[in-house]
């Protein structure tokens, strides 16, 4: 089965203006994130969707393909990346590319790793499924620990009996979404409707660490990526 991995990149963000192309050790924000799927196994070609030509010529130094180039109306800060999954779907099969799934890898998570990645692929190759995505375990904004407040400022818990988990390690163990690894049969967006997550009914997961799951969405997240970036240096320098 043919596996085409889709990294999404525009040049807009308000958040980090510019992050795609923001280097951080020696590298551009993409090109982690490419250098760590180009030694993955399993897949059969890498293509960058962007609209914009720098970024377009950056991917391809990192190895990736631009096999066609996103319209503009795909990259404003409306669109989800499902429309943009969508469209890359729409032009591989227009160029005839064989495609039975795509794994959406995403810029703004450049610490997910080679293994994480081959560990997804070999899920869906193993199970057959509907999706894979990257999980990570909830640490600080545990379910039993969420509140709501109201105007006068009563609190009400989420979870009732969650105050009897005194110790954070007694807490039942529950993972999110980590945001960098998305893999989808082509099916399910070809049917996708607009109305869900666009993950079918047989849902798999793969488990990431904590430090893989960092996202850059604010300038505090990029300025975490560089000092994980420069103490890794350090340390490997030392060793």
């Amino acid at each position: 089965m043919s596996l085409i991995a889709v990294v999404p990149a525009r040049a807009g963000s308000k958040g980090v203006p510019g992050k795609n192309l923001i280097e951080v050790g020696g590298k551009p924000l993409i090109g982690h994130i490419l250098t760590a799927a180009r030694a993955a196994k399993g897949i059969d070609r890498l293509i960058v969707s962007t609209e914009d030509d720098r970024i377009a010529e950056t991917a391809q130094r990192f190895g990736a393909e631009i096999l066609f180039k996103r319209p503009a109306a795909l990259a404003e800060d409306h669109i989800n990346i499902i429309q943009v999954l969508c469209h890359a779907v729409e032009e591989l099969d227009r160029l005839g590319v064989a495609c039975d799934a795509i794994l959406s890898l995403q810029p703004i998570a450049p610490l997910l790793s080679t293994a994480s990645i081959e560990a997804a692929i070999a899920m869906w190759h193993k199970t057959g499924c509907d999706s894979v995505f990257a999980v990570r375990e909830v640490d600080h904004n545990h379910p039993f620990r969420i509140q709501s407040v109201d105007e006068e400022g009563r609190v009400t818990p989420y979870v009732a009996d969650g105050e009897r988990y005194l110790q954070r390690q007694d807490l039942p163990v529950f993972h999110s979404n980590s945001g960098g690894l998305y893999l989808r049969r082509r099916e399910l967006l070809e049917k996708w409707t607009g109305k869900d997550f666009c993950l079918g009914s047989d849902r798999r997961a793969v488990v990431v660490p904590q430090w893989e799951a960092i996202n850059i969405d604010t300038p505090v997240d990029l300025e975490m990526f560089r000092a994980y970036v420069t103490l890794k240096s350090q340390n490997a320098a030392n060793d």
